[in-house]
């Protein structure tokens, strides 16, 4: 509505409205992208936040459906297997290895 009741430039110079109208354009401008530039971040913050919240609740149903496939598959036949070595020679075995030469010279000759 300015534009179409004044006149902005003169002679080609520009005049008082004209700087007005110039200066009003570029405050605006700036206005409007520091508005842009706020709702901008404001959204990346809750894009970040709702992400973490995505993450978190897929580990919690990974969790979830882990234990549930534990109950599902337990654990069967299970078979353990050791070895250890023991020196017989050693005195304070000396006892328990007469006991076992004897049970085997039993069970040899029955």
């Amino acid at each position: 509505m300015i534009g179409l009741l004044v006149d902005f430039k003169r002679e080609n110079k520009i005049t008082a409205w004209g700087r007005r109208a110039l200066l009003g354009t570029v405050i605006s401008t700036v206005i409007a992208a520091a508005t842009q530039g706020v709702e901008t971040y404001k959204q990346k913050k809750a894009q970040d936040a709702e992400t973490a919240r995505t993450k978190e609740d897929a580990s919690r149903t990974q969790a979830m459906l882990y234990e549930m496939r534990r109950a599902l598959y337990p654990i069967r036949d299970v078979r353990v297997q050791a070895t250890a070595r023991i020196r017989l020679r050693h005195p304070k075995l000396a006892s328990y290895v007469k006991r076992i030469m004897e049970k085997q010279v039993a069970l040899a000759a029955s």
